[in-house]
């Protein structure tokens, strides 16, 4: 099971046009160490590792299909702290209940899952998407830290001086480098 291959689209791409998607598929003492860069469209899908296509199921405008063909159902990224809206194909549960495959499938979707297997224990899975949730609160909810240094520049904050008081995350400042090597 862990060689599974999986069909990817990009449903955002336009027709005829292909976008590049990087994957990361390793992470050593935080920091990217190796990435896979796949270009991806809408018209014809992408063979890939399904590990790497379950980094991808957090946005539904990709397509992600296992061997038989059928579309994975997308896995939603929330803030445990905000109070969200259950729709009706949705219920509460404790991280025990659910199986180790919808575990497994929920944690691809971050950041440092790398070393994670299709094999991993629950256990190990609910503590790494324990950890997880508590990394993305000041992401997504914003930062006091973040109010304060603006308003302590005035307001205004030079556009040199951004990368220094908020340095890109190690995935970006990796694929910036790349981007500046190949221009």
């Amino acid at each position: 099971m862990t060689d599974e291959k999986a069909q990817v689209r990009d449903l955002n791409a336009p027709v005829g046009v292909k976008r590049v998607h990087t994957i990361v598929t390793e992470m050593r003492d935080g920091e990217v160490y190796s990435t896979h860069n796949y270009p991806l469209g809408s018209d014809e899908p992408v063979t890939m590792p399904m590990e790497h296509a379950l980094k991808l199921l957090h946005d539904p405008a990709f397509e992600v299909k296992n061997a038989a063909g059928e579309r994975l159902k997308p896995v939603k990224k929330r803030d445990p702290h905000d109070r969200a809206e259950l729709t009706e194909d949705e219920t509460v549960a404790q991280w025990d209940e659910l199986s180790q495959q919808a575990l497994y499938a929920r944690a691809k979707v971050y950041a440092g899952s790398e070393g994670l297997k299709v094999n991993t224990e629950k256990v190990v899975l609910i503590a790494f998407l324990k950890a997880a949730a508590k990394r993305n609160v000041g992401v997504s909810r914003g930062s006091d830290e973040a109010a304060e240094r603006i308003a302590a520049a005035g307001g205004a904050v030079p556009k040199e001086h951004l990368d220094k008081m908020f340095p890109p995350a190690p995935m970006v400042a990796e694929t910036n480098k790349r981007h500046r090597a190949t221009a």
